[in-house]
């Protein structure tokens, strides 16, 4: 029998689109921020994408909510053809176990990974049923660890029992696992540019912000894997402690709280955001860091008198502030 070509599949389907000139849209399971970065690069420009982020076989909530940070933030800043969408599942480890259960011995590529494959494609055609998708796929396929014969056939099925079309897909042919590769590489060349520059003028201010910069943005993609982007991030922290020691502005004080919390130093972050208070006390971007500040913290009443302090002193939130504080002046 002749194995199916599903990146030839997906060609078939995108020449229809485009002939009819139509933008479907597709729901795309996703479970980080590295295997979804040329898929969303490559599909964008045929549909209008949600994103659903899901995947119980994360071992803490703690590292599940940083993985959808880091989609979420990779979405914001990939330059895509059209606007994509992010839907994140509540974190369910218990899902994973549930399935898993009698198959602990299994092999990689085994049993068990073709239950977990249909437990994430089934919360995606569920879903994509629910709200009336025209497509439901996976990212799953870029892996090379991934058998995509037997997410499209496990897709196939869903498709039929939930009454919406699978978009058929490889996305490792066609170089698709080399270029996500490559968008990485694209970052880190730079960066070794950026660092060759600053070796050679360490204190040459212009250097230095394009190197905080860059870093501000590289950090932002999501690209890394967890312990090199700590091993990063502890390098942008002290090029941000040098820039600050020639001049406190704004921008990289408030860069650095960020920063710092990312790290967990938040006794650090603490006393920049007490300098950013201040000297910049009626600036929206102060407010902003103390309410993340205190989520973060779990300092829930501290929390409250923050909002209170800012509807008392009227504090002016742009458009984008009053985005990013929706879940709490709304609430």
């Amino acid at each position: 029998m002749n194995k199916i070509n599903y990146q030839k599949e997906l060609e078939k389907t995108i020449n229809g689109i485009v002939k009819n000139n139509e933008k479907p849209k597709l729901l795309l399971h996703a479970c980080c921020a590295p295997c979804s970065s040329y898929v969303l690069e490559y599909l964008s420009n045929y549909f209008l994408i949600t994103v659903l982020f899901y995947n119980p076989n994360i071992s803490t909530k703690k590292e599940y909510d940083y993985r959808a940070s880091e989609l979420k933030r990779l979405i914001k800043e990939m330059p895509l053809v059209n606007e994509v969408d992010l839907e994140i599942m509540e974190y369910d480890d218990g899902e994973f176990y549930d399935i898993a259960k009698g198959y602990e011995e299994c092999k990689e590529g085994g049993e068990r990974c073709f239950r977990c494959y249909e437990l994430r494609l089934r919360k995606a055609a569920k879903y994509a049923s629910e709200k009336n998708f025209d497509f439901f796929t996976t990212t799953l396929s870029i892996s090379p660890l991934k058998n995509s014969e037997k997410l499209n056939s496990i897709g196939e099925k869903l498709s039929i029992e939930y009454k919406i079309p699978y978009l058929f897909s490889d996305f490792k042919k066609k170089e698709g696992y080399k270029r996500s590769i490559e968008l990485s590489k694209e970052y880190d060349s730079k960066l070794q540019e950026l660092e060759r520059l600053h070796q050679i003028s360490p204190e040459d201010p212009e250097v230095m912000e394009q190197y905080c910069e860059f870093m501000e943005e590289y950090l932002s993609q999501g690209l890394l894997e967890e312990q090199i982007e700590r091993v990063q991030r502890q390098r942008y922290e002290q090029l941000l402690e040098k820039k600050l020691k020639h001049q406190e502005d704004l921008h990289t004080c408030v860069c650095m709280v960020k920063n710092l919390m990312k790290l967990g130093d938040f006794e650090k972050a603490h006393e920049i955001l007490q300098i950013i208070e201040k000297k910049w006390h009626r600036h929206e971007a102060y407010w902003i860091l103390k309410v993340q500040y205190c989520v973060e913290q779990k300092q829930g009443e501290e929390l409250k008198r923050t909002l209170d302090k800012m509807k008392k002193e009227h504090i002016y939130l742009s458009s984008k502030g009053r985005e990013d504080l929706a879940l709490w002046i709304d609430s």
